[in-house]
């Protein structure tokens, strides 16, 4: 777990399973910076572990409110973490940001004990984002697709839409094999399942219009870049 610059706004990546063993570092990492020095500790696919155990005695800690106010919670710890003395407490200069797939079933849903310690941000699939690389194919694709969903998904499918990573690539053959090899299969598999039951018809229709555009060519998109 290395710190990302800049300086002034430290960042540790970490998987969800780890969040708790490197925590310690974080911490020590605020202790030495100062008050006016931030550490990130960022985690992805954060409902992918169990938090209540990976995180142990530090839930108690983790009250937003009471460490903005500087009243820290603190814990004394039978083992604590390296160069680190006294009681265990969340400083303020340590913000813990966590990625959720909702899509993904495998991920189980937030402990409410842990669900109540953070705030939640939705961010949805972004057209704009597929726009800004100029690729005809997956400006058409994405746009379809959207509209698929927003007429036709019943509401708690709408998390299942695809995200724009499926329509981004560095060149246009890279993107027909990322559509043909990840986004086809994913669909396929919703309407095996019954996911999505109310656009079935028109997700068929989908699957067939772009197969048509990726075995035939389609029409003339963007050049590679």
């Amino acid at each position: 777990m290395r710190p990302s610059s800049p300086a002034s706004a430290r960042t540790c990546p970490l998987p969800a399973s780890a969040l708790g063993s490197s925590l310690d570092g974080c911490l020590t990492r605020c202790r030495r910076r100062g008050k006016r020095t931030g550490t990130t500790c960022w985690s992805s696919t954060i409902n992918r572990a169990d938090l209540a155990k990976v995180l142990g005695e530090a839930i108690y800690l983790l009250e937003a409110s009471e460490i903005a106010a500087g009243r820290a919670r603190a814990v004394d710890l039978p083992f604590k973490p390296d160069a680190w003395s006294g009681p265990l407490q969340i400083p303020g200069n340590l913000y813990i940001l966590g990625t959720m797939n909702s899509a993904d079933r495998s991920t189980a849903i937030l402990d409410l004990a842990v669900r109540r310690r953070f705030a939640f941000v939705d961010i949805w699939p972004d057209l704009a984002v597929v726009e800004e690389q100029g690729r005809g194919l997956a400006t058409e694709a994405f746009a379809r697709l959207q509209d698929v969903f927003a007429q036709f998904a019943p509401p708690d499918a709408l998390v299942l839409m695809p995200g724009h990573a499926y329509f981004l690539a560095e060149t246009e053959s890279g993107l027909r094999k990322r559509l043909q090899y990840e986004l086809m299969p994913l669909i396929r598999e919703y309407l095996v399942e019954g996911r999505l039951g109310p656009c079935e018809s028109e997700l068929h229709a989908y699957l067939d219009w772009l197969e048509g555009e990726l075995t035939a060519g389609g029409r003339p998109r963007a050049a590679d870049g």
